[in-house]
C-alpha cells in the first residue's frame, strides 16, 4: 500500500473521500485506515462506509480501524474533529452561496495548509471552513480563492453561525 511505505518513510498520509460512483463498496479502502493520519469524508460519505449517522460514532468506527485523526465535513454545518485526545465542532461561517462545486476541496486544501504550517487541529479547521465558505462565493471549484490572505481576511469579516453542539 502506498499509505503504508509512506508512512515508513516518514510522511504524513491525509485522505479525502468520494462517493462510491463504481460501486465497489463500503469497505473497498479498510486496508488504508491504519496508514491513515487525516481522513477528511463528507458527512454523507462517512454514513455510507460506516453506517453510522452520528458525528462521534462515525468518528469512533475510523478510529477504531485505525485512523488517527478523523475530520468530517459537515457542509453548510461547519464540520467535526475527533481523534484519541480531542474531539471538536467548528461553526460554519454565516454566507448565501453561489455556487457550492469544489467546497469540499477547498476544505480539505485549507486544513491541509494549516496543518503543514504546524497549526493546531482547532485552527486548521477554522481556517478549512473559512475556505470552503469563502469557495461558494463564487464560481467553480478552485478559481475563486487568491491566496492565505484572502481566506484570512474573509475569516476575519464574516459572521459566524452559532450551533451550539457539544
Amino acid at each position: 500500500l502506498i499509505f503504508e511505505e509512506a508512512q515508513r518513510a516518514g510522511a504524513l498520509t491525509i485522505a479525502d473521500m468520494n462517493f462510491d460512483c463504481a460501486g465497489i463498496g463500503p469497505r473497498a479502502v479498510e486496508k488504508v485506515y491504519p496508514y491513515t493520519d487525516y481522513l477528511m469524508p463528507s458527512y454523507d460519505e462517512a454514513v455510507y462506509v460506516t453506517g453510522e449517522k452520528d458525528p462521534d460514532a462515525i468518528a469512533d468506527t475510523f478510529l477504531r480501524a485505525g485512523v488517527k485523526n478523523v475530520v468530517l465535513k459537515l457542509g453548510e454545518e461547519g464540520c467535526f474533529f475527533k481523534n484519541a485526545e480531542k474531539r471538536f465542532f467548528t461553526d460554519p461561517f454565516k454566507i448565501k452561496p453561489l455556487d457550492t462545486t469544489g467546497c469540499g476541496d477547498n476544505f480539505v486544501a485549507g486544513f491541509v495548509h494549516c496543518l503543514l504550517k504546524g497549526m493546531e487541529p482547532e485552527a486548521c479547521a477554522e481556517f478549512a471552513c473559512g475556505a470552503g465558505a469563502l469557495n461558494s462565493q463564487g464560481l467553480g471549484a478552485h478559481l475563486y480563492i487568491q491566496s492565505e490572505q484572502h481566506v484570512a481576511e474573509f475569516i476575519r469579516r464574516a459572521e459566524k453561525v452559532a450551533l451550539n453542539r457539544k
